[in-house]
């Protein structure tokens, strides 16, 4: 069997949004009726995200450097750094508005999954191990370095500065198709996932999902869907290039939604 998925995403980024494009390509051979293989690769990027809100600014560049704080008026833009003794600003023409820009945010993970299932007469129970590597990418830059006269660029963080990494990542669960009245199929399934990342990353490395379908049979080609999904720790280990040393204290919190659809079957 040979499986492909693409899926678009709106996320609420900050003050501004993320459009997020994620595919999914596998290969998947049974070897009997209870045991199965896949392999398969799963690539997620989104667009270059600006950020020009000079609140949001200001939290990175404190990130990169502890009390730097970015100011602008009419003509200047000043950068100000609180240190124990004393407090120094420096302002400097204001070529273009100043911003902040994520970019080339991008991960590719290949794994392999193996599915243990059988099918009874009302319902289809399957536990599935998997594994996988990932290779992250993003980088985050700014005009504001192309501004500052080059005697005072070292009291600015070197940029575009780079996130990239690797990691690999270990899940386990399991699903259950359970045939309902009134001409419904139910579909319930929970993963757990442990991602292994260097220690200076590993605030938060694990997250739980459950996810929940009811599909109603108009008839044997059509099905109305009415389902969600539960993240526990938000897109940990969904969206890989999301979590990041700047991000990663974010994830600490449950995320979610409910979903309608229509599914169409070729016979």
């Amino acid at each position: 069997m040979i499986i492909t998925s693409y899926l678009k995403r709106k996320i609420n980024y900050g003050t501004g949004n993320l459009n997020i494009n994620s595919y999914t390509l596998a290969f998947r051979k049974s070897f009997n009726s209870l045991i199965s293989l896949e392999i398969g690769i799963r690539k997620n990027n989104a667009k270059d995200l600006k950020i020009s809100d000079i609140s949001e600014m200001n939290y990175y560049a404190d990130k990169f450097k502890k009390g730097l704080t970015i100011e602008t008026d009419k003509n200047y833009v000043w950068l100000t750094r609180k240190y124990p003794e004393m407090t120094l600003s420096i302002g400097f023409l204001k070529k273009e508005e100043p911003f902040f820009l994520i970019k080339d945010m991008k991960d590719f993970s290949n794994y392999y999954r193996l599915t243990i299932g059988k099918a009874f007469k009302i319902f289809y129970p399957n536990f599935y191990l998997e594994y996988g590597k990932t290779k992250i990418n993003t980088k985050i830059d700014s005009n504001i370095i192309k501004m500052i006269p080059d005697k005072y660029k070292n009291r600015f963080p070197d940029l575009p500065y780079n996130l990239d990494r690797n990691e690999n990542y270990y899940k386990f669960g399991f699903s259950l198709f359970i045939k309902t009245p009134c001409r419904t199929l139910t579909q319930i399934e929970y993963s757990y996932i442990k991602i292994n990342r260097k220690q200076s990353l590993n605030y938060i490395d694990y997250n739980h999902i459950l996810k929940g379908k009811i599909g109603y049979f108009i008839n044997r080609n059509i099905i109305l869907t009415f389902g969600g999904k539960l993240l526990y720790r938000q897109f940990n280990g969904e969206i890989p290039f999301l979590y990041n040393k700047y991000s990663q204290t974010t994830f600490d919190h449950p995320y979610g939604w409910i979903q309608f659809g229509i599914t169409f079957i070729w016979d």
